[in-house]
Formats: C-alpha cells, structure tokens, sequence
C-alpha cells in the first residue's frame, strides 16, 4: 500500500482506458504505477516475452560451467580442455540460436 495516500482522480475516453490498461500490462505495472512512472519520467520499456526466460535458463547452466572451469583453472593452474571445449561449443550453439531467433542472422 502506497503511504502517500493522495488520491488524484482524471477522465479518459473507453480508448484511452483501453490503451492504458494495453500498455501499463506490456510494461507489468498496474495503471497507478504505469502513470507515477510516466510522471517520474522513467523510461517505460515492455515487459520481456517468456521467450527470454527460457533462452536464460539454457544459458544459466552454461555460464556456471564455464565459472567452475575458470575456477579449477586459477586454482590448479590446469584446465580440462575436452570440457572447456564442449561448454564453449553449447555457448556458440546457444549464440547462433539467439542470433537466428532474435536478429534473423544465421
């Protein structure tokens, strides 16, 4: 609950209602903190596509990999090149993959 307690309250015509409802859910914000932001002049960007949380969860597991090889490397001064390659192998696979969804690059 907001402390401020102010109530402020404004009219709009059914589109505009609709276009503010349409747009406050592409930026996952309820209407009240889709305006407050507007009149903070926050930068309003929509909200990402479950798209992107599946492609992190691919590159998550990757990126712990590639830690723990970096890990094992500084300690030991040896690195396990069959598994490095592998792990670099899935991150040029995931790359290429992100590329071709999202730019429309091969």
């Amino acid at each position: 609950m907001r402390s401020s307690g102010l109530k402020e309250q404004f009219y709009v015509t059914y589109e505009e209602k609709c276009l503010l409802q349409s747009k406050a859910d592409k930026a996952g914000l309820n209407k009240s903190e889709f305006i407050r932001s507007l009149i903070h002049g926050t930068e309003l960007k929509e909200k990402p596509g479950e798209e992107l949380y599946e492609f992190m969860k691919v590159l998550r597991p990757i990126g712990v990999n590639m830690n723990q090889i970096a890990r094992v490397a500084n300690s030991t001064g040896d690195i396990n090149k069959e598994y490095y390659q592998k792990e670099a192998d899935k991150f040029n696979e995931f790359m290429l993959e992100v590329k071709s969804r999202f730019l429309n690059k091969k």
